[in-house]
């Protein structure tokens, strides 16, 4: 880990001086780090409010760890995929009854399709975020 912390940078501990997750540098002073506890082991976030303060010497020997807040390519990409096949599927409703598929018709239909267009408008603002992240 770089020696230098910086306020936003994270990093990962394993359990030692500080309990084991995923921290951003929240403060630095001459002596020690101010960190707070963003993500637990696995690194699903959490919002604790957690604060921990390590030295300079604690803190060279943390692991550099990403933002557990950074979108994802893959969810992106999975939300608009979602979102694709039910704009599909319920804006072809008469289709899917010809092969045995009973999608009906009227409101069932047209909620699949806004459920649909939601779930691709929420996909693609995460594929542009994260686009713009990684410029």
């Amino acid at each position: 880990m770089s020696p230098d912390p910086r306020p936003y940078d994270h990093v990962r501990s394993e359990g030692s001086a500080v309990d084991a997750g995923t921290y951003r540098v929240v403060g630095v002073a001459d002596d020690r780090v101010t960190l707070l506890r963003v993500a637990d082991t696995s690194g699903k976030r959490v919002h604790g409010g957690r604060v921990v303060y390590v030295g300079l010497e604690e803190y060279a020997r943390l692991e550099a760890a990403s933002n557990p807040d950074e979108p994802s390519l893959a969810r992106g990409l999975a939300v608009a995929a979602v979102g694709t096949a039910l704009v599909f599927v319920g804006s072809m409703p008469e289709w899917f009854a010809s092969v045995g598929v009973d999608v009906g018709t009227g409101l069932l239909a047209d909620g699949l399709v806004f459920v649909g267009v939601l779930a691709l408008i929420v996909g693609v603002r995460r594929l542009v975020r994260y686009r713009r992240l990684k410029r």
